[in-house]
């Protein structure tokens, strides 16, 4: 019987998924295996996602894109999505769909169009001239071969180059901002009487917009 309360459980799997290694994976995908709750199923699914080990979830794309692994077809497509929007997974699977697209536009058939909400995924936390090729190198290689993805793609395209122009315009601001907040806590704890620093370049850090996610 699970005893963790079913809105936590989702926070609960994924946290101890992201601390713990291959045996809580192992340990959670078996329960998985499982359960025939189809609420619990879902939150372990995605739970499974958190693992901050880039060959567990190099594995668990490759089973979510596999006949006989355990998940279902339809299912598959949430794996990929949630793999992406994890901060590590980010470029495990960014680097899993360039390799295996049409192997992917093969299984998933008629269903495919669930995966092009991945390359939103990916592309949001992209954000330097390299990643912006990478995505348009992707774009080119797969032109004819992205069916219901194509505009999504180019909507990869363009949130990138947004990204990039965002750190060009504003990441030195911010670090020097950042750099002079440690400055002043550190000047702070070493004199108690001094009384604390304003910091003249707040407002500008506060003015800087993040562009919206596509």
């Amino acid at each position: 019987m699970n005893r963790i309360p079913t809105n936590f459980r989702r926070t609960i799997y994924c946290s101890a998924i992201k601390r713990g290694g291959q045996k809580e994976w192992d340990f959670l995908w078996q329960r998985y295996l499982k359960s025939n709750v189809a609420s619990d199923k879902s939150s372990m699914l995605v739970s499974l996602s958190c693992s901050k080990d880039p060959w567990i979830l190099n594995r668990y794309l490759l089973w979510a894109t596999s006949d006989d692994s355990g998940i279902r077809k339809q299912d598959g497509p949430t794996v990929v999505r949630a793999v992406a929007s994890q901060e590590i997974g980010n470029y495990v699977a960014f680097n899993f769909i360039r390799e295996k697209w049409l192997d992917m536009r093969k299984y998933f058939g008629s269903g495919f169009f669930g995966i092009a909400p991945v390359i939103t995924a990916v592309a949001n936390r992209l954000n330097t001239p390299f990643e912006l090729l990478e995505i348009e190198n992707f774009r080119t290689k797969f032109r004819d071969h992205l069916g219901s993805a194509t505009r999504v793609a180019e909507q990869a395209v363009e949130s990138v180059t947004a990204n990039v122009k965002w750190m060009d315009d504003n990441y030195k601001t911010i670090s020097a901002w950042l750099e002079n907040q440690v400055a002043i806590s550190n000047s702070n704890s070493q004199s108690p009487s001094t009384s604390p620093t304003s910091s003249p370049s707040s407002e500008s850090v506060s003015s800087t917009t993040v562009p919206a996610s596509r």
